[in-house]
């Protein structure tokens, strides 16, 4: 296993967490939930489960593949491990570019899990949060413009002008969008927000921060620069007021509720020069 993020457990095991395994043949079998456990007793590596939605999962990613390459992963004070966050869509896989796949990255996807250390399973939790009408989404015309500009672009004909594809590249294209897009137009809302590599933070009342990390192919935002909570009472996100679309930056965040030490400051910024001061 490409064991991309790894997590020492109270068990004495360390979690080895893969996803796709940056691999474009795995993506394409559907191979996208490599998980290992290394026994640091007996040096011994078993397989486990990688995380799945219940049938019943009424989660408007349900059916979406779930990949953990580049998630983000922190130990709550309960002994279990948040992960979320992940791969969207690989480089290869029609990801709708022009923001992340570009410069090397990835769009993020909306997934959240618990894995306990006894049981040795995944439990799905609240996604992400989602900000539908925030002006940041692409949408119907604009959505199909942009799928099929990528498309064009994964089949070498980036250097094509549009009304000089051929009829065959035309249609080539539209059967691409059909098969790959299907229903994601009607989801694109859902797609805001989302988090690819991002920084897990854990709190001391036993919760955790989201930060940073590459939003959903559909935001046109380069980074999610919105700071989330999860709160294991409600086993769900939420975003942190005054930290989302304003256009700019969110502010100091003060410690309030007993979530941090008296006088602990957090600042999340949509610059790449982010400082941590306090």
């Amino acid at each position: 296993v490409l064991g991309l993020h790894a997590a020492l457990l109270p068990t004495g095991k360390i979690l080895l967490l893969g996803g796709h395994e940056n691999s474009q043949e795995k993506w394409d079998k559907g191979v996208l939930t490599e998980v290992r456990l290394f026994d640091c007793a007996t040096h011994e590596v078993a397989r486990v489960d990688g995380p799945a939605y219940p049938k019943d999962s009424k989660s408007p990613y349900a059916d979406d593949k779930i990949d953990l390459f580049c998630c983000g992963h922190a130990m709550l004070a309960n002994g279990k491990l948040l992960v979320a966050g992940g791969t969207e869509r690989p480089p290869g896989a029609y990801s709708v570019d022009t923001y992340h796949v570009g410069v090397g990255h990835q769009p993020g996807s909306h997934d959240s899990w618990l894995f306990d250390p006894w049981t040795e399973t995944f439990a799905p939790t609240g996604p992400l949060s989602s900000f539908p009408d925030t002006g940041f989404q692409l949408q119907g015309a604009a959505l199909e413009k942009a799928c099929k500009h990528q498309i064009k672009k994964d089949k070498g004909w980036g250097a094509i002008k549009d009304d000089e594809l051929t009829k065959a590249q035309v249609a080539e294209i539209q059967a691409a969008f059909d098969k790959e897009f299907a229903g994601f137009k009607v989801k694109a809302p859902n797609y805001v927000g989302g988090r690819w590599y991002p920084t897990l933070i854990e709190l001391p009342a036993g919760g955790a921060l989201a930060l940073g990390g590459h939003p959903g192919s559909t935001d046109l935002r380069h980074n999610n620069w919105s700071v989330e909570q999860f709160s294991p009472g409600t086993n769900g996100w939420t975003t942190i007021a005054g930290s989302a679309w304003d256009g700019g930056v969110p502010e100091w965040l003060q410690a309030d509720k007993g979530q941090f030490p008296e006088g602990t400051k957090v600042l999340g910024t949509k610059e790449y020069d982010t400082k941590l001061e306090g």
